[in-house]
């Protein structure tokens, strides 16, 4: 996976590409953690171009989603695949999708 941050406005636009798996979790919780901490109060996640996501994927988008909180700030999910919103739906993490 990799990642590309746009600072817009009063939030932060973190374009991913690639795979959303355990090894590129661990790469995107941290780098959330660093980000929320230093910069704007609302954080985009643009998955246009994430062609895969696992259960460890998910997992790690809901305690980005956690994480994003205890700062008072908000984490959305924008240009997901259809089959990545459904499975996002289902897995409860529906509030965070903007359409």
């Amino acid at each position: 996976m990799n990642l590309k941050v746009e600072n817009s406005e009063n939030r932060l636009i973190i374009q991913l590409y690639g795979l959303l798996d355990t090894y590129a979790s661990r790469e995107l919780q941290s780098k959330l953690m660093h980000l929320v901490q230093e910069k704007a109060p609302d954080i985009v996640l643009d998955l246009k171009k994430i062609d895969y996501v696992d259960s460890q994927g998910i997992a790690t988008l809901f305690k980005s989603m956690n994480y994003v909180r205890t700062y008072n700030k908000s984490l959305k999910i924008i240009n997901c695949r259809p089959i990545i919103c459904r499975i996002m739906r289902e897995s409860g993490l529906e509030m965070t999708l903007a359409y």
